[in-house]
C-alpha cells in the first residue's frame, strides 16, 4: 500500500524518453531531495501517460502480475513480450510498445507502409485465450500506421484489395471481413489509455503528425493519410472522435470491431488509478518531469495533469526536464518552477549522466526551501 503523502514531497515524474524510465527517474529526483532536506519524507510515484511503461504502472496499482508471450515486431519477426494480469485473472495490462514500438521500426526492418500492429494482437489474443474479459491497452510509443490492420488480423479479420487477394498493407485494402474478430472480442471491455487525442487522419491526425517520426517520408505520409481516410468509410468509425488516431489508428481498428472499446485519456487515467489525489493531499510539494517540457505539455501531458491536480489542493508543483522551452508560458500555467538539467551543450545524454543531473538540480532547487 502506497504511504499517503501528508507533509512529504510527493515524486510523480514521467519517463524521460529514450534514456529512463519512470521509476529511475523518481530515483535520480529522491537523491536530489535527500541531498536538500534530509529529514524530508518522500512518496515515490512512478507515472506514465498512455506512453510506453504505462502497463508497468497500472500492473503496480492494480496488483497484477508479468507474463511472458512470444509474438513479433512490426516487421513480423519474433520477439519475446511481457503484459500483465491481474490476480484473479479478469484483466490484462499492455502496452503497443512492447510489440509494436516505434524502437522497432528505427532499426530499418519495417518501412513506414508496411509495419503493423500484428504483434500487439498476439498479446491480445494471448490474453483472451488466458481468460481475461477485460483488457487495458496503453497506446503511446507506436512505430505503425496500420489503422490496427495487423492487430485485427491476429484476432481473426480479414482485408482484401480491390482485386479481391489479401491486402499485405493498409494503403491496399479495399474491403474488410472482421467477423473473426469481432467473435473473439464478443462481451469484452477494452479500455484504451491514450497518449495523444489526434484524429484518424487529415493536418492533425495519425500519418500527418506522427508517421513521420516512424520513418515516413513525404510522399508515404500521403499514402498513409490516404488509406486512413479509406479505412474510416471501410471499417465505419468516426475519424474525428479525439483519440481515434493514437497508435496510428489502432484505436479505430478495434473501436469498429469491438462494441466494448473505451477511449480514455492517458495522464488522468492513470492518476485515478494510482490514487494521486488521495496520496497528494496535505503534501508539502510535487516534484514531476518528463524528458521535454514546452507549450505542448500544457495539452495534457503528465506533467500538466500533475500540476492542476495537485494545485487543485493547494500544493505547489516543481517540473524536471531534460529539455526546456517557453519557461514563461509553463511558469504562467501553473507550475512553481520548471528546471532544466540540461545546459545546452549535451545533445544527448546516458541514464547515469541524467540521472547525476538530475538530482543535482532538484538538490539545487530546494536546498533552503526545507
Amino acid at each position: 500500500m502506497i504511504p499517503d503523502g501528508e507533509g512529504a514531497v510527493v515524486i510523480a515524474p514521467d519517463s524521460f524518453k529514450d534514456c529512463m524510465a519512470a521509476d529511475e527517474v523518481a530515483i535520480a529526483i529522491e537523491r536530489g531531495v535527500r541531498a536538500a532536506c534530509p529529514g524530508l519524507r518522500t512518496v515515490m510515484l512512478p507515472l506514465a501517460d498512455g506512453g510506453e511503461g504505462t502497463a508497468a504502472v497500472l500492473a503496480h496499482a492494480l496488483g497484477a502480475s508479468a507474463v511472458g508471450c512470444r509474438s513479433c515486431d512490426p516487421a513480423r519477426r519474433p520477439v519475446d513480450c511481457t503484459y500483465y494480469i491481474t490476480t484473479d485473472r479478469s484483466t490484462a495490462v499492455a502496452d503497443v510498445a512492447t510489440a509494436g514500438g516505434i524502437r522497432f521500426v528505427r532499426d530499418g526492418a519495417a518501412d513506414a507502409l508496411s509495419a503493423d500492429s500484428y504483434g500487439t494482437g498476439v498479446l491480445l489474443r494471448d490474453a483472451i485465450a488466458r481468460g481475461c474479459r477485460r483488457i487495458i491497452l496503453g497506446l503511446g510509443g507506436s512505430g505503425t500506421t496500420d489503422c490496427g490492420k495487423g492487430l485485427l488480423e491476429a484476432l481473426g479479420a480479414s482485408f482484401y484489395d480491390a482485386a479481391g487477394r489479401v491486402a499485405h498493407c493498409m494503403t491496399d485494402v479495399a474491403r474488410a471481413d472482421l467477423s473473426g474478430a469481432a467473435r473473439m472480442l464478443e462481451g469484452m471491455e477494452v479500455i484504451l489509455v491514450c497518449d495523444v487525442d489526434a484524429p484518424l487522419y487529415g493536418p492533425g491526425g495519425a500519418a500527418c503528425v506522427f508517421a513521420p517520426q516512424k520513418g515516413a517520408s513525404p510522399a508515404e505520409v500521403g499514402q498513409l493519410d490516404a488509406g486512413l481516410r479509406r479505412m474510416a468509410g471501410i471499417l465505419g468509425v468516426d475519424a474525428d472522435v479525439p483519440g481515434v488516431g493514437a497508435a496510428g489508428g489502432i484505436a479505430a481498428g478495434l473501436l469498429s470491431a469491438c462494441a466494448g472499446v473505451k477511449l480514455r485519456p492517458g495522464a488522468g487515467s492513470v492518476l485515478d488509478a494510482t490514487g494521486f489525489d488521495a496520496i497528494v493531499q496535505g503534501a508539502s510539494l510535487v516534484v514531476t518531469g518528463e524528458g521535454h517540457i514546452d507549450r505542448q505539455t500544457l495539452m495534457g501531458k503528465l506533467p500538466y495533469t500533475v500540476m492542476r491536480r495537485a494545485s487543485g489542493h493547494g500544493v505547489p508543483v516543481v517540473a524536471v526536464a531534460g529539455r526546456v522551452d517557453d519557461r514563461h508560458s509553463l511558469l504562467a500555467a501553473g507550475f512553481s518552477d520548471v528546471v532544466c538539467i540540461n545546459d545546452g551543450h549535451v545533445p544527448t545524454m546516458e541514464a547515469a549522466e541524467a540521472g547525476m543531473r538530475i538530482s543535482r538540480a532538484v538538490a539545487q532547487k530546494l536546498r533552503g526551501w526545507c
